[in-house]
């Protein structure tokens, strides 16, 4: 749950700087998008491998890699739609960020 909430944190970090960048300069959107969506798979990535590089061996891992990826995959819809339904209470405005990270688990689960 931890690792989903680190990289669900990322995600919304790239996302917030596109939005606030995206306010103030709307055509260098296309521009930057996806370089943050490369920013944001890169650290993620290295943040993931790094982890599972610490805890081999660990029972809390399962050795198996497709159940590893449904069970994070699992905890990032969990974290995402949980974090969703506080936007919508309390900062409306930022719910495009969550929206965006569930549209990217979804392309990613179509890939796998």
């Amino acid at each position: 749950r931890d690792v989903a909430g680190m990289i669900h944190s990322l995600h919304y970090a790239a996302m917030t700087t596109l939005i606030h960048h995206g306010n103030s300069h709307p055509d260098e959107l296309a521009l930057l998008e996806p370089w943050l969506e490369a920013w944001y798979v890169y650290v993620a990535g290295s943040y993931l491998k790094a982890y599972l590089h610490a805890m081999k061996g660990s029972p809390l891992i399962p050795e198996d890699r497709t159940e590893l990826a449904i069970m994070l995959r699992c905890f990032l819809i969990q974290k995402v739609v949980q974090e969703l339904g506080q936007e919508l209470n309390s900062r409306p405005e930022y719910v495009e960020i969550h929206l965006r990270g569930i549209e990217l688990l979804l392309r990613e689960c179509r890939c796998s």
